[in-house]
């Protein structure tokens, strides 16, 4: 039986990720790396840690990460700053109907507290959840793919990881939540999950206003 939900927030959330996808792409070809997409869709839901050791795997040790990360995060600022960010198609139906319907929910993202409650507030859903239910893998030692955000998610929500369900849109936060023990549906975002990825989703769903009944038939 599910007793709380537990939501990624870039990209399941909010309508984010592509933005960060943009700005991780003009900044590498900005400091020379062309034909990044295919590593910038790999880093989604990364914490820096576990990102900034894929990009020297792959690309070099010599390769600039906190330069880039640095500038990608200026990039992202001016895209916020023209363009908005918006909740994801029905999240704020769907966060109404599971608080009507007495579920606990909180928040598992690999962003710092300081940018979770901006682009929250920003969205129109920082309302939703109370702040200690806002959990930052920027704030433990390990972020996503490990399980140690959604983990603690649970214990602050006091239950057990498998009478929680994840909420997620990305492979990174797809493993840190199976890994963890919990039910784990999935809201595509940039992409569809391939046939690794569905040993570890329990339900996908086309939008977020699907999933008050799909909590209902858990």
């Amino acid at each position: 039986m599910i007793k709380a939900i537990i939501f990624d927030m870039d990209g399941t959330l909010l309508d984010s990720e592509k933005y960060f996808f943009e700005a991780r792409i003009k900044a590498s070809k900005e400091f020379g790396y062309e034909r990044m997409e295919e590593h910038a869709l790999v880093m989604r839901g990364f914490s820096s840690k576990y990102a900034k050791a894929y990009m020297k795997d792959v690309m070099g040790e010599d390769f600039p990460f906190d330069e880039i990360r640095m500038r990608r995060k200026e990039i992202f600022a001016e895209i916020q700053k023209e363009r908005g960010i918006q909740a994801k198609k029905g999240a704020k139906e769907c966060l109404e109907a599971l608080i009507e319907k007495g579920y606990p929910i909180a928040i598992a993202t690999a962003s710092d507290p300081e940018r979770a409650a901006n682009l929250l507030k920003a969205a129109g859903l920082y309302q939703y959840f109370k702040e200690e239910n806002i959990i930052c893998a920027t704030n433990l030692k390990r972020g996503k793919p490990a399980p140690d955000v959604y983990l603690f998610a649970c214990d602050r929500l006091g239950i057990q990881p498998e009478e929680g369900l994840a909420v997620e849109d990305a492979p990174n936060g797809l493993v840190s939540a199976h890994s963890a023990g919990m039910k784990v549906v999935m809201v595509p975002d940039l992409s569809q999950p391939d046939d690794q990825l569905n040993e570890m989703i329990d339900c996908v769903i086309p939008g977020l206003n699907h999933l008050v009944n799909i909590v209902d038939k858990f």
